[in-house]
Order: structure tokens, then sequence, then C-alpha cells
């Protein structure tokens, strides 16, 4: 997509164990101080933004909070949309509701900033870069692909489409890491393509 520039990211992992919270999100940040130089349409966060389940009193906590404030900030200053697609349940947990919980905070300041969440299947159309995107979560129907497949089929029924632009997902696709794991589980590139 030439007239549209857009980058994704996955797998963070803030509160990795032996990699530390604040040292990740300092690189993060020198990322997106190198993204200024490009003008962006959005930014897909593709799940896995959090290693594991943060103690309310952690300095990890405080860290992420802060990042999920300057990364609104951010966008909301560049005018770019900010995307985010829950990843596998034991890594990212519900802890991405901190981004939402935030961006309402936000807006009751008068500040709209063009965010979204998906932690269920779900197809955007964004108009005005007139793009259909897929967003698919990480162990969505316990981790049925075919279940999936079912679900995007029927998502792409129900806004009369036979394709999408984009699909930003986090799951285990055919490709990756063959002979390990379940078939049961891993995405079909067949049937995406």
């Amino acid at each position: 997509f030439p007239s549209h520039d857009t980058k994704q990211i996955s797998d963070v992992h803030l509160n990795h164990k032996t990699n530390k919270t604040r040292d990740i999100i300092d690189n993060l940040i020198i990322f997106l101080d190198k993204l200024n130089q490009i003008e962006l349409d959005c930014i897909f966060i593709a799940g896995d933004l959090l290693d594991g389940l943060m103690d309310a009193n952690s300095d990890e906590l405080i860290q992420y909070i802060d990042f999920c404030h300057y990364l609104l900030n951010y966008v909301n200053r560049r005018n770019i949309k900010l995307r985010v697609v829950r990843g596998t349940l034991s890594h990212d947990w519900n802890q991405l509701e901190v981004l939402v919980s935030i961006n309402s905070l936000i807006a009751k300041e008068g500040v709209d900033i063009d965010f979204k969440y998906f932690n269920e299947p779900y197809i955007e159309h964004m108009k005005d870069l007139d793009l259909y995107i897929l967003y698919m979560p990480d162990n969505y129907a316990n981790n049925d692909a075919a279940i999936a497949l079912k679900t995007v089929k029927e998502l792409l029924r129900d806004k009369q489409i036979d394709k999408v632009d984009i699909a930003i997902m986090h799951g285990l696709m055919d490709v990756q890491l063959p002979g390990i794991g379940s078939d049961k589980h891993k995405h079909c590139s067949e049937d995406i393509s």
C-alpha cells in the first residue's frame, strides 16, 4: 500500500522476567522517535504488549501506565490511528484495558484519539484510507483455527466483501514452527490467501 504508511509491532512483552520493562519502554520510545521522520497513517500493536500479569504494587505497572499515556499522546500529537489487538491470554491478560481506560480519561478532557482495541475478531473499514482490516486476537474460540476461519468468513459476508486489505492477528500460522503444536490451533496460510 504505497499511499499508506503503517507500522506494526507485536510481542513487546513488557513485564518480562529477564528483560527490564524500563529498558523495553526506553527502546520503544527511541523507535517511536525515529518514526517522527515518516508520515504515518496507523500504528498496529498485534498482541503480547505484556508478558504476564502485573502486580498492582510493582514498578513495572507504573512504567506501563506511563507508557500507555505516552503512546496515546504520541499518536494524538501526530494524528496517527492506533489499533491494538489482544495477544495471548496468559501474556496480555486483560491488561490492555489500561490503554482503553487512559484513552477514556483523555477523551473526558476533550481530546479525541483515533484508538481502538480488539479482543474479539472484527473487520474495520477505515474509510479515509479505503482499507478493510481484519483484527484477530489470540486464543479466540479456544484456539480452534477452523472456528476462527468460520468467524472471519461470517465477518466478510456481513461487510459484503470477499477479502481484506490487511490482517492484524496474533496466533500461529501453519508455516511457522512446522511439526510443532496441534494443527487444530494453526491458521492455514492457504485459507487466507
